[in-house]
């Protein structure tokens, strides 16, 4: 890999003539360390947090303004909106649905009983690029705030909303749209057609992304490889809740990735968020994730795997946790533009303290694992090291965290 990835850095540098990608060979040649590095860290976390949230490549997206702010003299990325160039490679989909009754005629939906009223797809239009999904909105670049992607997808569904109930009033019966935002996966007019960029340094921009370069230079890049996991042995749809517990900590220092979600059965396929590690927990006990039971999101609370989780579930106090319930930093209808929650899962007491094992980011992190990791924490004071489930112990000791809001996965356990 280490080759590879010289080469393209030199192949790039050549090509562009920007400087900050060359790379200087120290010592005897064997190891390389770029003379400047495109961004800070801080810079460099809003394309991985955006690219992450809305499942594009972020590092295309930063490697374009990237190029583009070395051409323009301006020596940073810090001007740029990295939600504006994040957009330049997503596909948002629009799909019209009509109310219809049993006889397929269409309806208002309040004039049936809710049980003959059917939904039936009718159109789908696709939007490519900011300019497009932003015409869609009624909005413009200047309005959108850099790092509140959470708020612009609520802004997106809201659009969509607005323009459902338009047209179910001139229509006279109901109609809806609904629209999903995807990766655009011809990255090659994504780049040249929607970025701007000439085909030389697109096809530059998409060999340094298949080298993964960005991802090892910020340590984006997490290797689940070196995990050794034994998940104990369960039946699906009727475990207890103590077994739900010994699923939970069977991943203990498992690497954590913000937007990491493995929805699957088994050894989860790559690292994980807090909400893709509830989920993963859950799936592999009842088959089905909490995420899956939702009923959706309220008008003006930002998307996000935490709040889907949140609505998943019912509200209880925090003297009737019981394991299995998950505790949250913040409600979502109260959390501020910009701001990320968090979610972990009720496991027992330590010491008369409330505990709870969650996939934290990289205020937890390791040297393992410096992006974070999962871990047990109690509710507030000192750092812990107990795994109150196994009766062990693990290491290094998990610092603690302040959940403030307890929910109740709306789950039948066994006895």
């Amino acid at each position: 890999m280490k080759k590879t990835v010289l080469f393209l850095i030199i192949v790039f540098g050549v090509f562009t003539g920007i400087p900050f990608l060359l790379i200087a060979i120290i010592g005897t040649g064997d190891v390389a360390e770029p003379v400047d590095i495109p961004a800070t860290r801080e810079e460099a976390y809003p394309y991985q947090y955006i690219g992450t949230e809305l499942g594009i490549a972020w590092d295309m997206a930063m490697l374009c303004d990237a190029i583009d702010a070395s051409l323009a003299g301006k020596g940073s990325i810090s001007s740029y909106n990295p939600l504006i160039t994040s957009l330049q490679f997503c596909t948002m989909t629009e799909t019209l649905y009509v109310c219809q009754d049993a006889d397929g005629n269409n309806i208002m939906e309040y004039s049936v009983s809710e049980n003959e009223a059917v939904w039936v797809e009718q159109a789908s239009m696709e939007y490519y690029g900011a300019k497009q999904i932003l015409s869609y909105m009624d909005t413009s670049e200047s309005a959108v705030i850099s790092n509140d992607v959470s708020g612009f997808i609520t802004d997106l569904y809201v659009a969509a909303q607005d323009k459902s109930d338009l047209y179910t009033e001139k229509c006279g019966y109901s109609v809806k749209y609904e629209v999903a935002l995807s990766e655009n996966p011809d990255y090659m007019t994504a780049l040249t057609y929607y970025v701007g960029l000439p085909d030389k340094d697109a096809y530059v921009v998409l060999q340094l992304h298949e080298s993964m370069y960005l991802y090892y230079l910020y340590d984006f890049y997490v290797n689940v490889g070196y995990m050794n996991v034994d998940l104990p042995e369960i039946v699906v749809g009727s475990v207890t809740r103590q077994e739900l517990a010994e699923v939970a900590v069977s991943i203990i220092n498992w690497p954590y990735q913000m937007g990491g979600k493995s929805p699957g059965r088994g050894i989860p396929t790559g690292a994980l968020d807090c909400s893709g590690y509830v989920d993963w927990v859950y799936y592999q006990c009842f088959g089905v994730s909490v995420t899956d039971t939702s009923n959706g999101i309220p008008d003006g609370v930002s998307m996000a795997g935490t709040a889907l989780i949140w609505y998943s579930c019912a509200e209880i106090s925090e003297d009737e946790l019981q394991v299995g319930d998950l505790g949250f930093v913040a409600d979502p209808a109260e959390l501020a533009a910009g701001k990320v929650n968090h979610v972990g899962i009720y496991i027992g007491q330590i010491a008369g303290r409330p505990a709870f094992i969650h996939c934290g980011g990289s205020a937890y992190g390791t040297t393992a694992s410096p992006t974070g990791r999962v871990g047990i924490s109690l509710l507030s004071g000192s750092s812990n090291s107990v795994n109150p489930v196994t009766g062990g112990r693990f290491s290094p000791a998990m610092q603690s965290c302040n959940f403030s809001y307890f929910r109740r996965p709306q789950f039948e356990f066994g006895q």
